[in-house]
């Protein structure tokens, strides 16, 4: 027992505190003793304060917490027990006991102090007002005592392992959100939670679990009261609330416990789904510019916010981010931490916003910012930084596709029949569209019908076309997406249309039979584009495996004549890629015939300068409507 505690030391105080302290620590004592105790303490000196620590002691005794039956009757001698232990424990708390000021003394209260505590807050619903703590008290003035006395709160097995105590940690976390009406009040609370969560060891996957059941039962409410720590009403603590929960997100440091991946996978989910993101980001613009910004923090936010859109489908949330100011958060990053933020800038601006600028919203919510995020990065002093050459690429990657975007609402509704045989462009609306399917148009009943028979089509009607973005039933983009991932297609197209013919004759020097598809991997920046066998790409065994409707597309590439082009275009969702099939169609096949006839006429040590060449002159030759990609 801590020397602290020892009634002895109420000796110490002036003759007239003793009689008080001294009375109140008798087996009869009253409410009123106890008040009057803690009006010498308030009033004490601070080198006094401890000396009244012997009468909390002895009023805190456990042996002393109402029973089940004295709950249900709750009589006046019960009322008195409850309400003088809430006293005793506000009064503990006023004293601001720490591991510093009197080590070892934690250890000697925890046995007395957890007791009461945890009989509070499990009977806090049965308990009146008038008795009980408040939940100032109960939860975070507690946990303040928890974090002075027991630090590394992880390598405190006294308090890690008691049982409920994590429970407990859950329940406190969700009466913050009953705490935000005193936005100064909030600020402290969550402080308080905020230090514990950090302290502890919560990556442990049972005492993750128990957390969970403190915070509501689900993980989903786990995820909602991580994303209320970080509301703009809880202040200055934006880098504690931040490395309370890297554990959680990032994983356990060292060799420590840690969760499953499914079930963190699981959690960050939920995170996304709780706006964590757009929150995480608003905050990060905020910070970077305050006084406790500094380069290490900035750091671990772009670190855990790379973490959270590592994810399958993470180009739903780049909208909100972009709009929570990720751009803006970036350029005042690059400015505030010349070279020290270079390497996670630089990794958003080559690999994670160009992958998912395929995606209509996420273009669109970048061209909502693209003009002041531009002349902050044309000022002179932005140009002197070693990152700006990323930033002009990056730049100008925006800008051709917010181009590409502005202009789909004036493209034209033109659409090719999807009779191989035919293939003539007209407009859509005076199309003929397929009612089984809903996918495959044709000029006229003529058309529908050859393809019915001769095309294929009957066979294949009801699973047709379930990987190409014209299918909106098996698609997960919107129409506005799937629009301008043809957009992206037809622009590289144009642009590399001469490359494009020539690894088509390449491969046909060698396989003449060959069935050629076009793969536009958008995987990478820039795109890379490249022409294949189908029985020879990277892609086949993936293709293979969709079964009918791959095997669909093949034959009427077959049955073309040329005027049907397999273009595949690959993207990235997140953690993996997916891929989309976009026919190419064109009213024409004389230059799929002119490629295929110079490829069958080309020696097996040809010189690719002459194969160039030769392509240049039969695209030249080639009237705009055979170049004309339609899908």
């Amino acid at each position: 027992m801590h020397r602290a505690v020892d009634v002895k030391n109420l000796q110490r105080l002036p003759s007239p505190h003793f009689r008080v302290a001294l009375a109140a620590c008798k087996d009869n004592s009253s409410l009123d003793d106890l008040r009057r105790v803690g009006s010498l303490l308030d009033n004490a000196p601070a080198s006094q304060k401890i000396l009244y620590l012997p009468v909390l002691y002895l009023a805190l005794d456990p042996a002393r917490i109402p029973t089940a039956e004295d709950l249900e009757s709750l009589q006046p001698c019960t009322v008195i027990r409850v309400t003088y232990a809430s006293l005793s424990l506000a009064m503990l708390f006023r004293l601001w006991i720490t591991k510093s000021s009197h080590p070892g003394l934690g250890s000697t209260l925890w046995p007395r102090v957890w007791p009461w505590i945890h009989f509070m807050h499990e009977q806090v619903e049965y308990l009146p007002d008038s008795i009980a703590l408040t939940e100032i008290i109960l939860y975070f003035r507690f946990l303040d005592f928890v974090s002075a006395n027991f630090k590394p709160l992880r390598d405190s097995l006294l308090v890690t392992s008691t049982p409920g105590f994590r429970v407990f940690v859950g329940k406190a976390w969700a009466a913050l959100s009953r705490m935000k009406s005193s936005p100064e009040q909030f600020e402290i609370c969550v402080q308080s939670v905020a230090l514990t969560l950090w302290e502890g060891d919560f990556t442990d996957p049972v005492h993750f679990m128990e957390l969970i059941d403190g915070a509501g039962g689900g993980l989903q409410d786990l995820a909602r009261l991580s994303a209320e720590l970080f509301d703009p009403t809880a202040g200055q603590l934006f880098t504690l609330c931040l490395s309370c929960l890297v554990p959680l997100i990032m994983g356990a440091p060292d060799e420590r416990p840690d969760l499953d991946p499914s079930l963190r996978e699981e959690y960050l989910e939920m995170l996304r789904q709780h706006d964590f993101l757009p929150s995480l980001v608003a905050r990060m613009d905020a910070f970077v510019d305050t006084a406790e910004a500094d380069s290490e923090s900035m750091t671990a936010c772009f670190t855990v916010l790379k973490r959270l859109l590592h994810a399958p489908r993470t180009y739903r949330w780049f909208p909100s981010v972009i709009r929570a100011g990720l751009l803006h958060t970036m350029t005042r990053a690059s400015l505030r931490f010349p070279g020290d933020l270079d390497d996670s800038v630089r990794y958003f601006l080559t690999n994670i916003l160009p992958e998912v600028m395929v995606y209509y919203h996420v273009v669109t919510a970048i061209d909502e910012v693209l003009d002041s995020v531009t002349k902050v990065c044309h000022r002179k002093e932005f140009e002197a930084l070693a990152i700006f050459d990323d930033w002009s690429e990056f730049l100008d990657l925006a800008e051709m596709r917010v181009e590409l975007v502005r202009e789909l609402a004036d493209a034209s509704a033109l659409k090719a029949c999807d009779n191989v045989e035919c293939g003539e462009l007209q407009d859509r609306s005076h199309c003929r569209r397929c009612s089984g399917c809903n996918s495959f148009y044709y000029c006229n009943r003529k058309c529908q019908m050859v393809d019915w028979g001769r095309g294929g089509h009957r066979n294949q009607c009801n699973s047709s076309t379930m990987l190409a973005l014209a299918d909106t039933r098996n698609c997960t983009l919107g129409f506005r997406e799937r629009q301008f991932m043809r957009a992206l297609l037809q622009y590289a197209y144009r642009q590399e249309v001469d490359s494009i013919y020539r690894q088509q004759a390449e491969v046909l020097v060698a396989d003449p039979d060959a069935v050629l598809l076009t793969l536009f991997d958008y995987t990478w920046s820039p795109v890379q584009i490249t022409v294949h066998s189908i029985a020879n790409s990277p892609i086949t065994e993936t293709l293979d495996k969709m079964g009918v409707e791959w095997a669909d597309f093949v034959s009427r590439a077959e049955c073309s004549r040329g005027r049907m082009q397999l273009h595949i275009i690959q993207v990235s969702d997140g953690i993996n890629s997916r891929l989309w099939v976009i026919p190419l169609r064109t009213s024409s096949s004389k230059v799929h015939d002119a490629v295929r006839e110079l490829a069958l006429n080309l020696s097996t040590d040809y010189d690719n300068e002459d194969l160039a060449n030769e392509i240049s002159a039969i695209l030249e030759e080639a009237d705009n409507s055979d170049l004309v990609e339609i899908h």
